[in-house]
């Protein structure tokens, strides 16, 4: 299971440069799509293995790069304000209390109005992929994800920002993501003209 986050965590490495590991800006952490992932005093005590941070500059940067070749990926980027990544090695002895902080983290999730796409648990494994809507509730303005396999790593993915689900679904389909093409809501039915 721990192939389709890594694959996305490894896309999203792709986008940037090494310098990209940079802290959240400041206006980031007060959109409604924005979730601080994996705070706490557990973490602080894992190996931080990749702690990718995206801004939107750098995003406005990508957006621009892809435009003339990948039209409908620079237009996915453009609408985002940000994306974290971070992926922690997990020392066996802390396991059990990374996959409560994880349980935790996705209750709170849902009290604060986030959508559950993916609620994960196989044997030692679980991930979590929810979805903030905006206040008209059409497109989503925010994704968080969380994985932790049982021996080895946590896996925390924020990307801020409005989404469009049927435009990730044919990006996830060209790039044969399917399980994020799977994952996302519906796109909203066409509005009515005459109405």
């Amino acid at each position: 299971m721990r192939v389709p986050w890594l694959l996305l965590a490894a896309a999203l490495l792709a986008l940037a440069p090494a310098s990209a590991a940079a802290p959240a800006e400041p206006g980031i952490t007060t959109h409604p799509g924005y979730v601080e992932l994996g705070p706490g005093s557990i973490f602080d005590r894992q190996e931080l293995k990749v702690h990718l941070s995206i801004s939107k500059a750098m995003l406005e940067l990508v957006a621009a790069a892809a435009a003339e070749n990948e039209p409908e990926l620079a237009a996915m980027i453009a609408g985002l304000e940000g994306i974290e990544v971070r992926v922690f090695e997990v020392a066996p002895e802390t396991e059990p209390a990374v996959s409560r902080t994880i349980r935790d983290t996705a209750r709170r999730l849902r009290r604060q109005g986030w959508d559950a796409a993916i609620d994960l648990r196989l044997e030692d494994n679980q991930g979590f992929l929810y979805f903030r809507f905006g206040d008209d509730r059409r497109r989503p303005v925010g994704l968080a994800g969380m994985f932790v396999e049982d021996g080895g790593e946590a896996v925390f993915v924020n990307i801020v920002g409005e989404i469009d689900p049927a435009l990730v679904g044919r990006l996830a389909a060209r790039f044969n993501l399917s399980l994020l093409g799977d994952a996302l809501p519906p796109p909203p039915p066409p509005s009515d003209p005459q109405r």
